[in-house]
């Protein structure tokens, strides 16, 4: 089977959680036998490009030529920053039906919308993964009757969460959680005193990570205001991931200002999966702030590394985490919740370690990227099915 996946998402560029599916899953797929070329129509690339990376072809369109990288202020600025790319709908679809393709997959909605209503013409299954964002405003500010037609040109959609699975406005949907790669994610005892020590962190130390972009919807933010409300708590210590993420300087300034002069607190840029990897297993909390989020990867990565989780209570993580079994769950966009949370996780290493091992075992049951991948493929199967018999 040969795949045609897209979006303006690469992980090239950025660090967020569309972009780490997109990778994750068609690298699962090629492990699974099948052919996945994935084409990205970006406004953060400055030059086109192609090449093959574990097997999965990426060509990657830079929509407006060399040029500096765009520093998007607010949430409505990234928006609509969403749209630019449907100036190149045209070619993308004239691309991936070059590649003689048997379906083809978006991973994105307004960016690439007219290229699956052009796609559509080629006869074959067109699906779609409904990722978070414009989504959720669309529903929010739209009635049914305006967004229903929207999703007519797709065979299939799945949605990341339930809350991202609209069976209201289609017939053929499913819930298909975001997995991990098991290959790098997992326990790793002498990754976690080697990392704690690069990191100055006693064993009877509580170490809390927020791997979340520093983006408005991340919850950063309130991530930050409590570290600043903690920073008299000596055996609490603080990371943050995700800094160096294009866009949003403004809020980017706001964490900033929350964060220094804070002697127990450490702020990296975006790592490697081996580092992540390595960053989970030491930490003692995984802390999950957003504002909205489907199944975060990050925190199924986490679980997977023996660390538990803690999460706003919103869309998918609601959905997924089961609280005070598996994870924890606290109020979102609220700093003080999530001081709360922390303080008392921090006083209770046994509460940690049963509700971490929980965690463990249950994405370890059927969460790994090649579990994703063969449900994924099943839903291709039947799509094309579905297209033959019509």
């Amino acid at each position: 089977m040969h795949i045609g996946m897209y979006s303006m998402n690469s992980h090239v560029f950025t660090h967020g959680g569309s972009e780490n599916h997109i990778r994750d899953l068609s690298r699962a797929l090629v492990r699974l036998g099948a052919r996945v070329s994935v084409v990205h129509n970006s406004a953060l690339a400055t030059v086109d490009d192609n090449f093959v990376e574990e097997g999965v072809e990426i060509t990657i369109r830079a929509i407006f030529g060399n040029r500096q990288r765009e520093n998007s202020k607010s949430f409505f600025q990234e928006f609509l920053r969403k749209g630019k790319p449907l100036i190149s709908n045209r070619w993308m679809a004239t691309q991936l039906s070059s590649l003689g393709c048997d379906l083809f997959h978006q991973h994105d909605l307004i960016s690439n919308y007219l290229t699956s209503r052009l796609l559509v013409r080629t006869g074959k299954p067109v699906l779609l993964t409904n990722h978070l964002g414009e989504y959720l405003l669309m529903r929010k500010y739209l009635p049914d009757f305006v967004v229903r037609p929207i999703f007519a040109p797709y065979d299939h959609i799945i949605g990341p969460s339930s809350e991202l699975n609209p069976q209201d406005l289609h017939n053929n949907c499913s819930v298909l959680w975001n997995g991990f790669d098991d290959r790098t994610f997992n326990l790793d005892p002498i990754a976690r005193k080697k990392v704690r020590a690069e990191l100055d962190v006693e064993s009877d130390e509580t170490l809390v990570l927020v791997p979340r972009r520093w983006a408005p919807t991340k919850g950063v933010l309130h991530a930050a205001t409590s570290a600043r409300q903690l920073k008299n708590q000596k055996k609490i210590k603080w990371c943050f991931l995700g800094k160096d993420s294009p866009g949003y300087e403004n809020y980017k300034a706001l964490i900033q200002a929350q964060l220094d002069g804070l002697p127990l607190v450490i702020a990296k840029d975006s790592v490697a999966p081996k580092e992540l990897a390595g960053l989970f297993n030491a930490a003692d909390i995984c802390l999950i702030p957003s504002l909205l989020e489907a199944v975060s990867i990050a925190a199924i990565e986490a679980m997977a590394c023996g660390c538990l989780v803690a999460a706003s209570s919103v869309g998918g993580m609601a959905e997924f985490i089961r609280h005070d079994l598996d994870g924890v769950l606290f109020q979102s966009g609220s700093a003080d919740a999530i001081t709360t949370t922390i303080r008392d996780l921090s006083e209770s290493a046994g509460q940690r370690a049963q509700i971490a091992g929980k965690g463990y075992e249950r994405v370890h049951g059927d969460m790994t990227w090649d579990s994703i991948a063969s449900q994924t493929l099943k839903i291709y199967e039947t799509s094309l099915r579905s297209r033959t018999q019509a």
